[in-house]
Protein backbone atom coordinates (compact mmCIF):
# COMPACT_ATOMS: atom_id res chain seq x y z
CA UNK A 1 0.00 0.00 0.00
CA UNK A 2 2.70 2.47 1.00
CA UNK A 3 4.76 1.79 -2.14
CA UNK A 4 1.74 2.12 -4.44
CA UNK A 5 0.50 5.28 -2.73
CA UNK A 6 3.87 6.96 -3.25
CA UNK A 7 3.97 6.21 -6.98
CA UNK A 8 0.42 6.73 -8.28
CA UNK A 9 -0.71 10.01 -9.77
CA UNK A 10 -3.79 10.36 -7.51
CA UNK A 11 -3.12 8.60 -4.18
CA UNK A 12 -5.95 7.71 -1.84
CA UNK A 13 -3.87 8.90 1.14
CA UNK A 14 -1.47 11.82 0.80
CA UNK A 15 1.43 10.35 2.73
CA UNK A 16 3.37 13.61 2.37
CA UNK A 17 1.21 14.98 5.20
CA UNK A 18 3.26 12.81 7.55
CA UNK A 19 6.28 14.98 6.73
CA UNK A 20 4.48 17.88 8.42
CA UNK A 21 5.92 17.65 11.96
CA UNK A 22 3.25 19.80 13.69
CA UNK A 23 0.52 17.63 12.11
CA UNK A 24 2.24 14.44 13.25
CA UNK A 25 2.82 15.73 16.80
CA UNK A 26 -0.74 17.00 17.13
CA UNK A 27 -2.04 13.67 15.79
CA UNK A 28 0.11 11.77 18.31
CA UNK A 29 -1.34 13.80 21.20
CA UNK A 30 -4.87 13.21 19.95
CA UNK A 31 -4.24 9.48 19.52
CA UNK A 32 -2.81 9.11 23.04
CA UNK A 33 -5.61 11.11 24.59
CA UNK A 34 -8.37 9.28 22.70
CA UNK A 35 -6.91 5.91 23.65
CA UNK A 36 -6.79 6.99 27.29
CA UNK A 37 -10.25 8.51 27.26
CA UNK A 38 -11.96 5.54 25.63
CA UNK A 39 -10.10 3.06 27.83
CA UNK A 40 -11.12 5.02 30.93
CA UNK A 41 -14.67 5.46 29.66
CA UNK A 42 -14.99 1.71 29.08
CA UNK A 43 -13.60 0.89 32.53
CA UNK A 44 -15.80 3.45 34.30
CA UNK A 45 -18.92 1.96 32.70
CA UNK A 46 -17.90 -1.49 33.95
CA UNK A 47 -16.75 -0.22 37.33
CA UNK A 48 -20.02 1.43 38.32
CA UNK A 49 -21.98 -1.78 37.72
CA UNK A 50 -19.52 -4.54 38.63
CA UNK A 51 -17.40 -3.04 41.41
CA UNK A 52 -19.88 -0.63 42.98
CA UNK A 53 -22.87 -2.84 42.24
CA UNK A 54 -24.99 0.03 40.92
CA UNK A 55 -28.10 -0.92 39.02
CA UNK A 56 -28.29 -0.17 35.29
CA UNK A 57 -30.60 2.75 36.14
CA UNK A 58 -28.04 4.18 38.59
CA UNK A 59 -25.25 3.67 36.04
CA UNK A 60 -27.33 5.56 33.49
CA UNK A 61 -27.91 8.39 35.96
CA UNK A 62 -24.15 8.60 36.47
CA UNK A 63 -23.10 8.36 32.81
CA UNK A 64 -25.83 10.16 30.84
CA UNK A 65 -25.31 13.76 32.04
CA UNK A 66 -21.69 13.53 30.90
CA UNK A 67 -22.79 13.47 27.26
CA UNK A 68 -24.59 16.80 27.72
CA UNK A 69 -21.58 18.37 29.42
CA UNK A 70 -19.28 17.05 26.70
CA UNK A 71 -21.48 18.52 23.98
CA UNK A 72 -21.85 21.93 25.62
CA UNK A 73 -18.16 22.24 26.49
CA UNK A 74 -17.23 21.00 23.02
CA UNK A 75 -19.30 23.79 21.49
CA UNK A 76 -17.80 26.41 23.80
CA UNK A 77 -14.25 25.12 23.26
CA UNK A 78 -14.77 25.11 19.50
CA UNK A 79 -15.79 28.75 19.54
CA UNK A 80 -12.99 29.69 21.93
CA UNK A 81 -10.39 27.88 19.82
CA UNK A 82 -11.30 30.16 16.90
CA UNK A 83 -10.42 33.19 19.05
CA UNK A 84 -7.39 31.95 20.99
CA UNK A 85 -4.58 29.44 20.70
CA UNK A 86 -6.29 26.01 20.74
CA UNK A 87 -3.32 24.36 22.43
CA UNK A 88 -4.23 26.23 25.63
CA UNK A 89 -7.66 24.59 25.69
CA UNK A 90 -6.10 21.21 24.88
CA UNK A 91 -3.59 21.60 27.73
CA UNK A 92 -6.34 22.71 30.13
CA UNK A 93 -8.47 19.72 29.10
CA UNK A 94 -5.54 17.32 29.52
CA UNK A 95 -4.82 18.73 32.98
CA UNK A 96 -8.49 18.38 33.93
CA UNK A 97 -8.49 14.79 32.65
CA UNK A 98 -5.35 13.96 34.67
CA UNK A 99 -6.86 15.43 37.84
CA UNK A 100 -10.08 13.52 37.23
CA UNK A 101 -8.23 10.23 36.72
CA UNK A 102 -6.31 10.83 39.94
CA UNK A 103 -9.55 11.27 41.87
CA UNK A 104 -11.04 8.20 40.19
CA UNK A 105 -8.07 6.23 41.53
CA UNK A 106 -8.93 7.28 45.10
CA UNK A 107 -12.62 6.29 45.22
CA UNK A 108 -13.63 3.57 47.64
CA UNK A 109 -16.51 1.13 47.57
CA UNK A 110 -18.51 3.60 49.65
CA UNK A 111 -18.49 6.36 47.02
CA UNK A 112 -21.82 8.06 46.46
CA UNK A 113 -23.67 8.34 43.17
CA UNK A 114 -23.23 12.12 43.29
CA UNK A 115 -19.42 11.88 43.57
CA UNK A 116 -19.27 9.33 40.73
CA UNK A 117 -21.51 11.56 38.60
CA UNK A 118 -19.28 14.56 39.30
CA UNK A 119 -16.15 12.61 38.30
CA UNK A 120 -17.81 11.45 35.07
CA UNK A 121 -18.88 15.03 34.34
CA UNK A 122 -15.27 16.20 34.77
CA UNK A 123 -14.02 13.42 32.51
CA UNK A 124 -16.51 14.17 29.76
CA UNK A 125 -16.00 17.91 30.14
CA UNK A 126 -12.27 17.45 29.62
CA UNK A 127 -12.98 15.41 26.50
CA UNK A 128 -15.31 18.10 25.17
CA UNK A 129 -12.63 20.75 25.67
CA UNK A 130 -9.97 18.71 23.93
CA UNK A 131 -12.07 17.30 21.09
CA UNK A 132 -13.00 20.59 19.43
CA UNK A 133 -9.80 22.46 20.22
CA UNK A 134 -7.60 19.63 18.93
CA UNK A 135 -9.53 19.59 15.65
CA UNK A 136 -8.85 23.29 15.24
CA UNK A 137 -5.19 22.91 16.20
CA UNK A 138 -4.60 20.05 13.75
CA UNK A 139 -6.31 21.80 10.86
CA UNK A 140 -4.21 24.92 11.47
CA UNK A 141 -1.03 22.89 10.91
CA UNK A 142 -2.07 22.17 7.31
CA UNK A 143 -2.32 24.34 4.21
CA UNK A 144 -5.89 24.89 3.02
CA UNK A 145 -5.47 22.45 0.10
CA UNK A 146 -4.59 19.58 2.48
CA UNK A 147 -7.27 20.12 5.13
CA UNK A 148 -9.80 17.66 3.69
CA UNK A 149 -7.22 14.86 3.64
CA UNK A 150 -5.91 15.96 7.02
CA UNK A 151 -9.40 15.83 8.53
CA UNK A 152 -9.89 12.31 7.21
CA UNK A 153 -6.53 11.15 8.56
CA UNK A 154 -7.20 12.87 11.87
CA UNK A 155 -10.50 11.02 12.28
CA UNK A 156 -8.86 7.75 11.25
CA UNK A 157 -6.18 8.30 13.92
CA UNK A 158 -8.89 9.05 16.46
CA UNK A 159 -10.88 5.90 15.57
CA UNK A 160 -7.83 3.65 15.75
CA UNK A 161 -6.83 5.17 19.08
CA UNK A 162 -10.31 4.69 20.55
CA UNK A 163 -10.41 1.04 19.50
CA UNK A 164 -6.92 0.54 20.91
CA UNK A 165 -7.89 2.20 24.19
CA UNK A 166 -10.87 -0.10 24.72
CA UNK A 167 -8.79 -3.15 23.77
CA UNK A 168 -5.97 -2.13 26.11
CA UNK A 169 -8.44 -1.43 28.93
CA UNK A 170 -9.96 -4.90 28.41
CA UNK A 171 -6.59 -6.61 28.47
CA UNK A 172 -5.44 -4.76 31.59
CA UNK A 173 -8.71 -5.47 33.35
CA UNK A 174 -8.53 -9.17 32.47
CA UNK A 175 -4.91 -9.41 33.67
CA UNK A 176 -5.80 -7.66 36.91
CA UNK A 177 -8.81 -9.93 37.51
CA UNK A 178 -6.68 -13.03 36.81
CA UNK A 179 -4.03 -11.80 39.25
CA UNK A 180 -6.61 -11.24 41.99
CA UNK A 181 -8.22 -14.62 41.33
CA UNK A 182 -4.82 -16.27 41.65
CA UNK A 183 -4.07 -14.29 44.80
CA UNK A 184 -7.42 -15.27 46.32
CA UNK A 185 -6.85 -18.94 45.47
CA UNK A 186 -3.37 -18.83 46.96
CA UNK A 187 -4.68 -17.18 50.14
CA UNK A 188 -7.42 -19.80 50.50
CA UNK A 189 -4.95 -22.65 50.01
CA UNK A 190 -2.61 -21.18 52.61
CA UNK A 191 -5.50 -20.80 55.06
CA UNK A 192 -6.64 -24.36 54.36
CA UNK A 193 -3.15 -25.76 55.00
CA UNK A 194 -2.93 -23.97 58.34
Amino acid sequence: FLVLERHVAHPVVHLRLYRNVPFVLASAVVMLYNAGFMGANFLVALMVQIVFDFTPMQAGIILAPGALVMGVLGLIAGRLSDRMAPHRLVCAGLALFAIDMYYFSTVSLFVSISIMTFLVLLQRGAFGMIFSASDTAIMRTLPAADRSMGAGLHNMHRGIAMAFGVALGSVLLEKRLAFHALLTTHTRLAAYQD
